[in-house]
């Protein structure tokens, strides 16, 4: 008897994470300039879909307030967001100095993940450690089993289990779960998905945006450089891609 209550709590349980709406607000942090960048990032899904939403020219304290916002709902702005597939990503972002919205497919390599036997709980959650290269960097990250997805914040997934806390090595970048909500009653904003949905096909390969975004980042610097004072040089600058979340990709080693 005690056997089939068990297995009935695991199958009702598996049944509200997959049929509603998961989401979980992370608290992000960029320390790659002199002053911090933070904003809140919101991961959402369920067994069909699921959108990691990263907006940056607003603050919301929850993901209620993104879902009402009207100036959000009724303008022709889009946050910068992931679709996220079992095979990579489709992302709507927008390249630096730019404001045409672009649309890529970034089929992502596999994280190769080690697990570790740390242990520790994030928001009541049972958590275990891990650590994986991601183009670049290499991050610790703790993740639960008792949220069964495996994702986690940005393009960081593929463990058995939610991630709920991420930093790379380098304490640049962090992800931290501040709020999750199981079984929300929020839907994932429909102009959202309607971008995704209208313009399938239309996505262009993320080695063509990342090109776009690398002569966008030199642009930038070499402006930055043509300001400085006529005795100053910046020697050896380092590579453009040095402070961005990925620094290398699995095409570089194929050139010749």
């Amino acid at each position: 008897m005690k056997k089939a209550l068990f297995l009935l709590f695991i199958i009702t349980g598996y049944s509200i994470f997959s049929q509603n709406l998961t989401v979980i607000q992370f608290d992000f942090t960029r320390k790659t300039e002199s002053t911090p960048v933070k904003s809140n990032q919101f991961l959402v899904l369920n067994n069909k879909e699921a959108f990691y939403i990263t907006p940056y020219h607003k603050v919301f304290q929850d993901y209620s307030d993104l879902v009402n916002d009207k100036e959000y709902s009724h303008s022709t702005r889009y946050m910068n967001s992931l679709q996220i597939e079992d095979k990579g990503f489709k992302g709507l972002a927008y390249i630096p100095n730019n404001p045409n919205l672009m649309l890529y497919i970034d089929p992502a390599p596999t994280i190769i993940w080690k697990i570790l036997s740390e242990k520790k709980n994030i928001l009541n959650f049972n958590c275990q450690a891990a650590i994986g290269n991601f183009r670049g960097r290499v991050y610790k990250v703790w993740f639960t089993p008792e949220i069964p997805f495996s994702n986690g914040p940005w393009k960081l997934k593929g463990l058995p289990g939610m991630i709920l806390e991420a930093e790379d090595n380098q304490n640049e970048y962090s992800y931290i779960a501040t709020k999750v909500v199981i079984n929300s009653y929020l839907k994932v904003p429909e102009k959202l998905i309607n971008y995704y949905n209208i313009n399938e096909g239309k996505e262009i390969e993320y080695i063509d945006f990342i090109s776009k975004t690398n002569d966008a980042l030199l642009l930038f610097r070499q402006k930055m450089m043509a300001n400085l004072p006529k005795n100053v040089v910046l020697a050896n600058p380092p590579p453009i891609r040095s402070l961005e979340p990925e620094r290398e990709f699995e095409w570089d080693t194929k050139k010749p």
